[in-house]
């Protein structure tokens, strides 16, 4: 039996704790490693880095041939056409929330809904 607290009225399950616990570390590792400050709830990237943790560098060692292919799937569509490839990696674009995967394949909105909310409101990171 997952464990559950009230909370105005709201269920918080285990799901609902670890996936704000994942968000959390995940912030303040991006955070510590030194690449960014956290301003307002934003991450403020030094110069050099970017991304939402300010986790991504803007150095690669490697040719745009050599990135791109890394980042294509079998069809030869970049990033599933839903993100840009920088250093052999996909980077979904961040604008679309509910995008993800190593690829960006995967899309959220495609689970099922009850009463509007997906999964019923049982939402997980994703990594």
């Amino acid at each position: 039996m997952p464990f559950t607290m009230q909370r105005s009225g709201a269920d918080l399950n285990y799901d609902h704790i670890h996936s704000f616990l994942l968000v959390l570390l995940i912030t303040q590792l991006g955070v510590i490693t030194g690449h960014g400050i956290c301003s307002c709830g934003r991450c403020v990237c030094q110069e050099g880095w970017f991304g939402k943790l300010c986790q991504y560098s803007r150095k690669c060692n490697m040719t745009e041939e050599e990135s791109r292919s890394l980042c294509e799937s079998a069809d030869g569509v970049l990033c599933s056409g839903k993100g840009s490839c920088h250093c052999g990696k996909c980077i979904c674009s961040p604008q679309e929330w509910y995008i993800s995967g190593d690829f960006c394949e995967c899309d959220d909105r495609d689970c099922d809904k009850h009463d509007g909310l997906i999964c019923t409101g049982a939402v997980q990171a994703n990594s």
